[in-house]
């Protein structure tokens, strides 16, 4: 208490030091000391003593006004609206705050609250006809800016009734003719405005973006900083610069515009992507890189931001990054465009030459440099055996006359493949430049291989085998020729060498260990693949093989963890991500597997079909059919010809219970792809789900013989028959339909036909079968067992031992094992049971009648009094109750 008072008494102590410093002021001193301040431009001064004023008297209408001006000179257009609107609502003059009021609007961008803030007002009765061009003109912006041009049109032309030479109709006018495309007479009609009035923000504003669509850039500057002089924190006008200042050149300009707005704006992707231009320009490409995709991911998902992002990652080598941006820009580019050639560079690092060569053949203009991308992608051309288009490009690399060794050695490589023996001259000119050129003697090999002159090949593996640095790889080369020739045995001894002179070498070693694992001996090939691990550890296609086998042996988890640690060292590689995720869904480690690709990837239409395989399969197994849905719409989104994606987002929304979105889902589905065979298919099925039986009927009616021959289409069809009632009908075509798809819903099908059909025995042989090739099904495991009770009660108690280790709790489970050990006069553990499954539910009837009957069995007929009369107020008509009732209470 003491020490609350002393706290007290300083807090009063100051207030009053404070009152005696700062004696107040009347509302007028206040509103003076604000203009002095204004004069001064001291804004920030102003709004103390203009909020002080307003503090005094509430009512002020001149003080609102003063400070609405303010708030707007400092670009706090949100703050100056709410004091304008105060202002008219005191009955301030309309001349002075109405404009006001609607230049704050306007660069709230607020178009719809101008039209009708003018609408609500007489403002040909009340505004100064001086006064009203100005108003009107807000009027024109907005209805551009909603792009309703006649009502704009009706504007000005009312504006310039009452005063066709008013600055504010001219501009009006400026800005019709720049919204009809007239640049030239709209930037002359504005000119004419900035000279009569050069403090208007609107004139200077279209000033601007009309010099910069002139692409005149410096003006277009001068323009926007005029502006900027005016209204110094507005952050429009600072985009505007900025983005001026890079068409201009002037990077160091833009960077300082954009400054402070990645501190006020930090998500905007605008701002993101000028900023990543700006540090493109400056060679800064991790920066870059990293602004053009948060860019993307806020929104701007555009061509510009995607080739920004995709060259700078070309740039950091981050090549598989690289082809994901850049393959979704180029669709209409020109085939000679440079983008066009990056990405052909792109594709040939990863390996996929098949889209690189279509570039290719379509490009017309090469240089020198280009001779690597030609030679490469004509020989994956002469591999595939595609002759023709091989000889195209090859052609195209001969008047480069590149002096590289390593170009020459493939053009001649190439020339020999298409049986032109001036290739051989290249080669020896190749090597005469450079004789250690290993490239040259194995490029040879390979096009020796490639056309099957397996000979000559075997001639030169021998001729290297006689020169200690190509030993190994001639034994090598021997091996493949061998095994090319069927010739096991001496590809095996030639293996053998190798590893005697390298006992890590990955050729030889890869062929034995895929020899143990096609012979199953696992462990010896987990021996094997050690010393590849060894020597490369980072190797993706070493270590999933490594983890293959581990699998296969029963101890992967050491195999996991080295995948792993490659991903946590390159996890800016979705190719290596989306292995380790394979591997975790491998381990059926689905809830890792969605964290792993929902945390720090961007998607797009270049996203890999692995990447949605995963990420879609592992919600759907963790039962998520919402998130699965909601990545199948990505997938969709990304790429609607994909027909796994719509099929996996009907049966998750199947799966989840959303039988009619599905049957929607079906429906956009083949309007997209009306021929596809499996959407044709799928539709009649979700009718039948549906209950939509006449329109079932009528589509399948519409299908081909060929179709209607199916075994999938006779199980639609007895679908209708059984649930119009007809399983006698239904039998043959639903046992059809299960065993195109054995799912639990057409197990329940044939299982319910039979019962109706009186065929018991049937039924319980095809549940017999059911669940032991479904272990996991445990509705047909729950059918089986009820019905099993009456014929075979040991399958039925161990079936619902079974079931009850999964639901420890169902109460029909229970009850119904409880009914099964009294019947096999095994009381007491029927005791136990029932016990358990009323302690569940104490007011169960079905639960209390059994044990009732139980309690009699073990001699308490009082007890079995009790339960059974319990059972009996709680379920009066059921029959069975009502019979025990009479026997035990009698």
């Amino acid at each position: 208490m003491k020490f609350k008072t002393q706290k007290i008494t300083l807090a009063t102590c100051i207030l009053i030091a404070l009152s005696a410093c700062s004696p107040n002021k009347s509302t007028e001193e206040y509103i003076s000391s604000a203009k002095n301040h204004i004069q001064q431009n001291k804004n920030a001064e102003a709004v103390i003593d203009l909020k002080n004023a307003v503090s005094n008297d509430l009512n002020n209408g001149e003080a609102r006004v003063l400070l609405g001006n303010v708030y707007l000179e400092l670009g706090q257009a949100a703050a100056a609206e709410k004091e304008f609107e105060k202002a008219i609502s005191l009955n301030v003059d309309i001349n002075i705050v109405l404009p006001k009021l609607l230049s704050a609007l306007y660069l709230l961008d607020d178009n719809q609250k101008i039209i009708e803030t003018i609408d609500t007002m007489n403002v040909y009765r009340d505004v100064n006809p001086k006064v009203l061009p100005e108003v009107l003109l807000y009027q024109v912006l907005a209805y551009i800016n909603l792009d309703k041009k006649a009502e704009a049109k009706n504007a000005i032309a009312k504006a310039n009734e009452i005063s066709a030479e008013s600055v504010f109709s001219q501009l009006g006018s400026a800005y019709i003719q720049a919204d009809d495309k007239d640049i030239a007479g709209a930037l002359k009609l504005v000119n004419k405005v900035v000279e009569q009035s050069p403090d208007l923000l609107e004139a200077l504003l279209l000033q601007g973006q009309l010099y910069f669509v002139e692409k005149d850039y410096p003006q277009a500057i001068s323009s926007f900083l005029n502006y900027q002089s005016l209204v110094t924190k507005n952050i429009k006008i600072r985009l505007y610069l900025a983005n001026t200042y890079i068409k201009n050149g002037e990077f160091d300009e833009a960077n300082q515009q954009l400054a402070p707005l990645l501190i006020q704006l930090p998500e905007q992707p605008f701002v993101n992507q000028l900023k990543s231009i700006i540090d493109f320009e400056n060679k800064e490409f991790a920066l870059a890189l990293a602004y053009s995709e948060k860019a993307i991911q806020n929104g701007l998902n555009t061509s510009s931001n995607k080739v920004i992002a995709g060259l700078s990652a070309f740039q950091l080598e981050k090549y598989e990054l690289a082809h994901q941006y850049l393959v979704s820009t180029v669709k209409d580019l020109p085939a000679n465009h440079p983008i066009q050639r990056v990405l052909t560079m792109v594709q040939m690092k990863l390996g996929y030459t098949d889209d690189a060569v279509d570039k290719l053949v379509n490009m017309t203009e090469f240089t020198v440099d280009d001779t690597e991308m030609l030679t490469t992608a004509s020989f994956k051309l002469l591999t595939d055996g595609k002759f023709e288009q091989a000889k195209s490009l090859i052609e195209k690399s001969y008047d480069l006359q590149s002096d590289k060794p390593e170009d020459i050695t493939r053009l001649g490589i190439l020339k020999l493949s298409i049986n032109d023996l001036d290739g051989i001259t290249d080669l020896e000119k190749a090597i005469q430049i450079d004789p250690n050129l290993p490239m040259a003697k194995l490029a040879l090999a390979q096009a020796y291989i490639s056309t099957k002159d397996y000979d000559k090949a075997l001639t030169l593996a021998k001729s290297w085998q006689k020169s200690e640095a190509s030993q190994i790889q001639g034994h090598n080369l021997a091996a493949k020729i061998y095994l090319l020739q069927n010739e096991k045995s001496l590809a095996e001894l030639a293996f053998k060498r190798v590893l005697t002179l390298e006992p890590d070498n990955n050729f030889a070693l890869q062929y034995f260990i895929e020899q143990d694992i096609q012979a199953e001996k696992y462990s010896q090939a987990l021996v094997k693949i050690q010393p590849l691990l060894g020597k490369s550890p980072d190797n993706l296609l070493v270590l999933i093989q490594n983890y293959r086998i581990a699998k296969l042996v029963g101890k992967p988890d050491d195999a996991i963890d080295k995948v792993k640690a490659l991903f946590e060292k390159n996890q800016d590689s979705l190719n290596v991500r989306l292995i380790y995720g394979k591997v975790l869904f491998s381990e059926k480690s689905y809830e890792k597997v969605v964290n792993l690709l929902t945390d720090e990837v961007s998607i797009n239409e270049a996203t890999p079909i692995l990447y949605w395989e995963l990420l879609s399969k592992s919600h759907f197994l963790l039962s998520e059919f919402d998130q699965a849905v909601a990545v199948f719409d990505m997938w969709i989104k990304a790429d609607s010809t994909q027909e796994n994606a719509w099929l996996g987002k009907i049966i998750s929304l199947e799966s989840g219970g959303e039988n009619s979105l599905a049957l929607v889902t079906t429906e956009s589905w083949l309007r997209k792809q009306p021929d596809n065979p499996k959407a044709t298919l799928t539709y009649p099925y979700y009718l039948v789900l549906n209950d939509k039986l006449d329109l079932a009927k009528f589509n399948i009616e519409q299908l081909s013989d060929e179709f209607k021959a199916t075994d999938y289409i006779k199980g639609l069809l007895a679908q209708i028959a059984y649930k119009e009632g007809d399983f006698k009908r239904a039998l043959p075509g639903l046992i059809e339909l299960y065993k195109v798809k054995p799912s639990t819903q057409n197990a329940n099908f044939v299982y319910t036909a039979f019962m109706e059909l009186n065929r018991s025995k049937n039924a319980l042989d095809f549940l017999k079968k059911r669940v032991t090739e479904y272990s996991d099904d445990y509705f047909s495991k729950a059918l089986l067992a009820q019905l099993a009770i009456d014929s075979d009660s040991k399958l039925a108690q161990a079936t619902y031992r079974e079931l009850l280790v999964i639901y420890p709790n169902n109460i029909q489970y229970l009850n119904n094992l409880a009914w099964i050990h009294l019947k096999n006069n095994q009381s007491e553990d029927a005791y136990v049971i029932v016990s358990k499954a009323l302690k569940l539910q104490p007011e169960n009837p079905s639960v209390l009648d059994t044990a009732a009957l139980i309690q009699l069995e073990r001699g308490n007929i009082d007890i079995a009094q009790q339960l059974i009369k319990k059972a009996y107020l709680l379920a009066p008509y059921d029959n069975d109750i009502k019979l025990h009732y009479l026997s035990i209470t009698k």
